[in-house]
């Protein structure tokens, strides 16, 4: 099944209801499908077939949509990159794709002028252009590309996850048990890719102009309002988005009709939660915790967060395993091969309350990755024919909970200690005045970094409980630009270097 389907099957049964709100800019479920089959015709009168891979660089708009959805209807693939991307890494990215196609905003189509790789691209598309005749929507087999996104920060090797209409069909469907996307409703979904279940559920999105790198910026006064106008009953998020709405939400002196928030992208600890719940009383908070490789895998309220301590369990509770997902816990000092025997791999999983890498497995996990044998047999662990993806992620379970301790490439051992950044942090930022911190190993010293005013004599405590040789104050500690919710290590080892 073609993954657009859900959306043109909403948009025969709701035709007059708004899909998309964009500033002054509305349309209806009808009109929306009209312009994509219009776009759809543009793009095959263009040279565009199936299978094809059209390199997608713009900005959060109904534009957007309007281009990917058209893109899926003729059976091309998408190559969805971040707004944050700059025209080197487009490039990069482009040329990594094999791109035969750039559809992108006037501003990244005339800085692709200046790379050989975009520069190169056979067909570069026009954003508003639409064609005419009727178009028939492609039916895809199984294997059918549909939506390649990129998991890496904005350095590094790319690693392409390549998205089939099967995966994210299966997404979708388990994705729907956990978010109440009811037909009617109306959301105010701030990660991109969240906004197409939003299509397929029959739900109106209004789209939020906010840049993930620029927290600050986000003008709460007009979000507010937004909300108010469009009568908006669920916002779909990042952490760090909803504690800058949250904050400005106990700051105003009237209640917001927000009925549901869902979250995720990265970490969200219990002051998080008891932020949501304080400013947002009448509100079910869902926090979701999965990747792009697999999502959802496990689900928390705030509420229950918000009674948890991670002292006493060891690790952040990310609530219960998703009950269509395997979930097994890896020996970090087991190392398996790509294709290991039953055997060897059963040897290597470690009982409940063990600390070791999060292994998942079933239908809505990554199955490929695209043009990178080496990412695939990296992240992917093959079992009897059964397909494991490695999340990255350190963590333990205990009977059907998840808790995770941090990212697996940021353990280091020192002394024969076992050093887990995440849960340090977790202990700084409840001292008073660090607004952020973490410990690192470079070279020969165990180094604290923190941003923040704060005495050192009340650093004193974790220093010699995890001695350290040296405190590294930063005026500000490098994010994450996609969620500005995760420390970026390999940015701040360079900074200390």
């Amino acid at each position: 099944m073609n993954v657009v389907e859900h959306f043109c099957k909403k948009a025969d049964v709701i035709p007059n209801q708004l899909a998309l709100i964009e500033g002054e800019q509305k349309i209806t479920f009808k009109a929306l499908k009209e312009d994509v089959i219009a776009t759809a015709a543009y793009y095959k009168d263009a040279g565009i077939r199936s299978g094809d891979k059209i390199m997608v660089a713009v900005p959060m708009s109904i534009d957007l949509y309007r281009s990917v959805l058209a893109i899926f209807y003729i059976g091309a693939v998408a190559v969805f990159v971040d707004e944050w991307v700059s025209a080197k890494r487009l490039n990069l990215l482009c040329v990594k794709a094999d791109c035969k196609a750039l559809i992108a905003s006037p501003k990244i189509k005339m800085l692709a002028y200046f790379f050989k790789g975009t520069r190169n691209i056979p067909i570069k598309l026009i954003l508003k252009k639409r064609g005419k005749g009727k178009v028939k929507m492609f039916t895809p087999v199984q294997t059918d590309s549909a939506l390649i996104t990129f998991t890496t920060g904005s350095t590094g090797e790319p690693k392409a996850a390549d998205r089939t209409h099967e995966f994210l069909n299966e997404q979708f469907r388990v994705l729907n048990q956990i978010v109440q996307m009811k037909e009617g409703g109306v959301d105010m979904p701030v990660l991109p890719i969240v906004l197409f279940l939003n299509l397929g559920a029959g739900r109106t999105s209004v789209i939020v102009k906010w840049k993930a790198a620029k927290p600050q910026s986000l003008k709460t006064d007009n979000l507010f309002r937004q909300i108010e106008d469009h009568n908006i009953d669920s916002i779909t998020a990042s952490p760090s988005f909803l504690r800058i709405l949250a904050k400005a939400q106990l700051r105003r002196a009237r209640e917001c009709n927000i009925k549901e928030l869902y979250t995720g992208g990265a970490p969200v600890f219990k002051s998080d939660a008891q932020l949501l719940n304080k400013a947002f009383p009448l509100s079910k908070s869902t926090i979701i915790y999965g990747s792009t490789e697999a999502e959802p895998i496990s689900t928390v309220d705030s509420e229950v967060l918000s009674l948890r301590e991670m002292d006493e369990d060891g690790g952040l509770y990310v609530g219960e395993i998703h009950k269509e997902l395997n979930l097994v816990i890896l020996d970090f000092n087991h190392e398996l091969g790509h294709k290991p025997k039953a055997i060897e791999f059963n040897a290597s999983l470690l009982s409940d309350g063990e600390i070791g890498e999060v292994l998942v497995s079933g239908q809505h996990v990554l199955k490929r990755y695209y043009r990178s044998e080496k990412a695939f047999e990296e992240n992917k662990i093959i079992v009897d024919g059964k397909l494991w993806h490695k999340t990255g992620d350190s963590g333990f379970v205990k009977g059907s909970s998840l808790y995770l301790t941090g990212r697996v490439k940021q353990h280091f051992t020192k002394h024969g200690t076992v050093y887990l950044p995440f849960l340090i942090k977790h202990e700084m930022m409840r001292i008073k005045g660090v607004r952020n911190g973490t410990i690192v190993n470079v070279g020969e010293e165990i180094v604290l970094c923190y941003e923040g005013e704060v005495k050192r004599e009340d650093l004193n405590e974790v220093m010699q409980k995890y001695n350290v040789d040296s405190l590294l104050k930063l005026h500000k500690l490098p994010m994450d630009k996609r969620h500005h919710s995760k420390i970026d290590y390999k940015a701040l080892m360079s900074m200390i270097k």
